[in-house]
């Protein structure tokens, strides 16, 4: 065909022969002719410039008046707000003819006064549709341009979505129809969270061409290649029907004799599942053009730019990259995943990279995927990493030179950077040894001047009797002094005063320069004993135990939860060392759900009150027990025919729920007597929540609903919005706020009444546990993707903690200080509210499955697959009891002991019988 020339590039005139005809252009025009706000945002070089002109063209047709403002043309760094809106007032008069220049500056000047957003709303009202009788359609183009605007224009598009308000009390504004065009998404046109987001208008698709559609460009292959269609087929097949990209490869064959190539379709055509780079005959001659000049050497060939845009929109934005590449490194791997309107997938469409099919999000095309492949992300990733060179290295090591781990500020910064973003296993595994090996050190640091601590402790001593003889002395001058001084002038006394003043500053660092010093010595003791212990001198480390927390409890100003949990932790086990085995027997089957009961009974004993606490556990053969907080058994369930998943006490105690496979619910009394039996949901329940109110509670399902109850069994609401499974639920301390978890990586809050709030999105997985913090202010979310995520109660995400497995159960102390969390990892970790890691704990034997807290915070209880649940004691006077009471036995008929070990324990009460 001759005059028949391929774009690459830029608006196509409104008669090119190669304009390829979308569904979005009946759409927009049907839209806009009807008075429709539409808008069409998408990625670029996907044809908006040329579907604008043709649909202006038609509109026109119509007898529409148009009118198109580019907003790049006005400007965004250098402009004021108020020359932004006169530049928009003035394209909008010339577009219409309605005003000059001159007249135009006029009216604008005339109203200075008043803001330029009002200003210009003014215009369209008193002048534009004043003096344009017709419908009247504006298009504004490059809108993404605005968003890199100094100030906020986030009263402009509110200006346009009040002109669509308007509607319903001036009539006149049903003629005024606006369309707007740009890389962005209609949250990003009202940034502002305290006002409505952009939410008029029609959205218009893009697609990329199909076959059908895309005739017009075999035309220009005629004449040119054997069986163009089948030419077209190929291409469409490389390029995914991507506009710039097909009118690209169309006149690379056009061009390709100029190459001394000769094309014709292959005998096998290309299938759709044909890997990249491979069509069904590896000699095809499409293939052979696309690797020769679009995808080999890329960025070289890219002109005018394509491929470097989307690059760049990917990797412009450092803590936005992160993100983006996992998500894109995750559909690369999985071929494709549900989409959703998260903002890392918006973006991500938006960069053209990926396309949304069917409701699932996928490569947009060969091209894409074989430029942009695996080897690139890696390599994007690396340039990312403040720890690249470092990671490279270890790895190559087989992740054995541990020379290569971060340490200091180094490991800060990484950790820093990690936050929020979806990284490889690699990555957490190598930040997870560094900070293991950086605890290592730490703890050979104490070890190599606990010598020192040591002579410094001695020498204190010392300075502290030297001290009270001073003392004594300076209470008998200061006494003669102050005789002395009543005789004298009113100005020495000043001077007396001012030196006393500086004396106690004096003291107050010497007091914060003891009392860190008070903490390395304390953490020598906890090490030495805890070394002790692994050397099997249990005797020993039960000394060191007991003199780190005596000294706690002499001095507790200062101590600083790190060393006091440490100390809690030492003396646990020393002191179980010694004893029967602080930890709940099963022999049936691993333990995969434990809770405490709301409240305890508090009883007189000989000393001190003790508290008693009950505690049900759960065997994945869905067996259930309730125990004293003794260790032994109280009440075993009847066993039921349909296993039970999850179970929880009610607030008062009195009752016990059970979530069984069947969908069934049941209420039992704590002695075992079942008390109701309700079928809750069609599918198997995973999570049960009693209200504080203790009038409701609320169940989760794998069949995607979350149910409120009474306790009489009457259903009261559904809630449904997860994608696919609920996995757990929660109801915060205070009641008004319930937390549910899915299998979708979201965790959704709803108000009492079951109003969705908000959604909580960041896992890359399913989340599979939740709880609230005692204040409800928190809210912690643990995960199949090795995470814990702490969020505000508003959504904002505050720091992500990270096991080197699957986290299965998390748990606030009810101080609200400490956060317990279990993982697959069999270890426990015990974490600081603002992030910090203070203690692992590698008792068990298998997987962790549950961990839970006390109502009084000094039981800790783990359960998981080695059958057993350990109870750690939190009490530092109840722990220094037991552990005395153990050494006293010991001593007493042990001629080997030192007298200096004998009087450690001087001063403490007896106790009552350990808890076994």
């Amino acid at each position: 065909m001759t005059n028949y020339h391929y774009q690459i590039g830029g608006s196509l005139p409104d008669n090119a022969p190669t304009y390829v005809v979308r569904k979005a252009d009946n759409q927009l025009y049907e839209g806009l002719k009807t008075g429709e706000f539409c808008y069409v945002l998408n990625s670029r070089q996907m044809g908006k410039s040329s579907l604008l002109v043709r649909t202006i063209q038609r509109l026109k047709a119509e007898g529409i008046a148009c009118a198109t403002i580019d907003l790049s043309d006005i400007g965004n760094q250098q402009v004021s707000l108020d020359k932004w809106y006169g530049g928009v007032a003035y394209k909008l008069l010339t577009n219409f003819d309605l005003f000059n220049a001159i007249e135009f500056m006029t009216w604008w000047r005339d109203r200075e006064l008043i803001p330029p957003v009002q200003r210009l709303g003014e215009l369209i009202e008193e002048v534009l549709l004043a003096k344009v009788s017709q419908k009247i359609v504006i298009f504004i183009d490059e809108i993404d341009s605005v968003l890199s605007f100094k100030d906020s224009l986030d009263d402009f598009f509110a200006l346009i979505r009040s002109c669509h308000n308007k509607r319903a009390q001036k009539p006149e504004y049903q003629r005024l129809t606006f369309a707007l065009l740009g890389v962005a998404t209609p949250s990003d046109l009202i940034s502002d969270p305290a006002r409505t987001p952009f939410n008029i208008g029609r959205a218009i698709e893009l697609h990329g061409f199909e076959f059908p559609e895309a005739q017009p460009l075999a035309k220009g292959l005629e004449g040119k290649v054997d069986k163009p269609q089948e030419i077209l087929k190929e291409i469409l097949g490389w390029t995914g029907g991507q506009p710039f990209l097909t009118q690209k490869l169309c006149k690379l064959v056009v061009g390709a004799k100029h190459l001394g190539d000769h094309l014709s379709v292959s005998s096998q055509v290309f299938s759709p599942n044909a890997s990249p780079l491979q069509t069904g005959n590896a000699q095809s001659p499409i293939t052979d053009l696309v690797k020769s000049h679009i995808i080999e050497n890329w960025e070289s060939q890219d002109e005018p730019a394509h491929i470097k845009t989307i690059r760049d929109r990917i990797l412009s934005n450092q803590q936005r990259a992160g993100r983006l590449l996992g998500l894109y490194h995750k559909i690369l791997q999985l071929g494709e995943i549900p989409a959703d309107d998260t903002p890392e997938q918006s973006q991500l469409r938006l960069s053209g990279l990926v396309v949304m099919r069917a409701g699932k999000l996928k490569v947009s095309n060969r091209i894409y995927e074989s430029i942009f492949n695996e080897t690139w992300v890696e390599k994007a990733f690396f340039d990312l990493r403040p720890h690249a060179a470092p990671l490279t290295a270890w790895i190559t090591s087989n992740c054995q030179d541990e020379s290569r781990l971060l340490r200091g500020q180094a490991l800060q910064e990484a950790l820093n950077w990690s936050t929020g973003k979806s990284l490889s296993d690699r990555d957490y595994q190598f930040l997870a040894a560094s900070q293991e090996a950086a605890l290592g050190e730490l703890r050979n640091k104490e070890q190599q001047s606990r010598t020192e601590i040591e002579r410094l402790s001695r020498e204190k001593d010392l300075l502290a009797q030297l001290s009270n003889e001073q003392q004594r002395r300076k209470l008998t001058e200061a006494k003669l002094k102050h005789e002395r001084q009543m005789r004298v002038a009113i100005n020495i006394r000043a001077v007396v005063v001012l030196a006393l003043f500086f004396t106690l500053i004096g003291e107050i660092f010497w007091l914060k320069a003891w009392t860190d010093r008070r903490n390395m010595e304390i953490n020598a003791l906890t090490l030495y004993s805890e070394e002790l212990l692994q050397s099997n001198n249990k005797w020993d480390a039960l000394t060191q135990g007991i003199l780190a927390a005596r000294r706690i409890q002499r001095w507790p100003f200062g101590i600083n939860s790190d060393t006091r949990i440490r100390v809690l932790m030492a003396l646990n086990l020393a002191v179980y060392s010694l004893k029967k085995p602080n930890y709940l027997q099963e022999n049936i089957s691993k333990i995969v759900f434990l809770t405490f009961s709301s409240q305890s009974n508090t009883s007189a004993a000989v000393v001190r009150q003790e508290k008693t606490f009950m505690i049900a556990t759960l065997s994945d053969d869905g067996t259930i027990k309730i125990w004293h907080s003794d260790g032994t058994l109280k009440t075993t369930f009847p066993i039921v025919s349909n296993k039970v998943i999850s179970i929880n006490f009610s607030p008062d105690s009195q009752t016990l729920a059970s979530a069984s496979d069947d969908g069934t619910v049941k209420l039992w009394h704590s002695d075992g007597k079942l008390l109701l039996s309700l079928k809750a949901h069609t599918d198997k329940i995973t999570s049960i929540s009693f209200n504080p109110d203790g009038k409701t509670f609320a169940s989760a399902s794998a069949d995607g609903t979350v149910k409120l109850w009474s306790f009489n069994g009457q259903e009261l609401r559904t809630l449904k919005g997860h994608r696919g499974s609920v996995t757990c639920v929660s109801w915060s301390p205070t009641g008004r706020t319930l937390a549910s978890a899915g299998a979708d990586g979201t965790v959704k809050l709803w108000s009492r009444d079951g109003v969705w709030l908000r959604d909580l999105k960041g896992h890359q997985g399913s989340v599979t546990s939740v709880s609230f913090s005692p204040d409800s202010q928190m809210l912690a979310s643990g995960g199949a993707d090795k995470t814990v995520k702490l969020w505000h109660i508003d959504g904002t995400l505050l720091s992500i903690l990270r096991h080197r497995g699957k986290v299965t159960s998390i748990s606030f102390s009810p101080d609200g200080e400490t956060l317990a969390t279990a993982s697959t990892d069999k270890m426990v970790r015990l974490w600081h509210i603002d992030g910090s890691l203070l203690r692992i704990l590698k008792n068990h034997q298998g997987e962790v499955w549950s961990v839970s807290w006390s109502p009084d915070g000094e039981i800790l209880a783990s359960a998981g697959s080695d059958n057993k649940v350990i109870l750690w004691n939190f009490n530092l006077d109840d722990m220094l009891i037991q552990g005395c009471n153990s050494a006293r036995n010991y001593w007493q008929n042990n001629q080997n002991a030192s007298q200096s070990d004998k009087h450690i324990c001087d001063g403490i009460g007896e106790a009552r019988t350990p808890i076994q």
